[in-house]
């Protein structure tokens, strides 16, 4: 009986020791994926729409995709801080008489991504087609 209570204290200690070693595991790759930092968005390098990708993947990367108001506050926080001040002031300037903090993730990202590079005119465009005809 006492050699069968030792086995069972001594796999209990191995589990444990496992167990230590599963979540110091864990812990460390979740450190990696936390040192990572997303750059502000730079306009003379990239299309909006680029850095919306990347964003999203850090988004991603921090468990921060799944739908909850949580979530959504969590991400402007993060879609904020990582505007420059030039970005930030177009954005509050859109949201007024609101803050950016105030509003949805979707709704911010709609209203910069409509902002910095909005729809063609259509009768611009026409112009330029009939422009272009009258030339030939």
């Amino acid at each position: 009986m006492e050699e069968a209570l030792t086995q069972i204290a001594n796999v209990l200690q191995q589990l444990q020791s496992m167990r230590s070693k599963i979540v110091e595991k864990q812990n460390t790759n979740q450190a990696h994926v936390r040192d990572i930092h997303l750059q502000q968005f730079d306009e003379s390098n990239e299309t909006f729409d680029s850095y919306v990708q990347r964003l999203d993947n850090y988004l991603e990367l921090q468990n921060l995709k799944e739908n909850t108001d949580e979530n959504d506050k969590k991400r402007v926080q993060i879609f904020i801080s990582c505007l420059g001040p030039k970005h930030y002031q177009i954005l509050s300037n859109l949201t007024a008489p609101n803050l950016p903090k105030e509003q949805k993730y979707g709704e911010l990202i709609d209203l910069l991504r409509t902002h910095i590079s909005p729809k063609p005119s259509e009768i611009a465009e026409q112009h330029k087609f009939s422009v272009r005809l009258c030339r030939v």
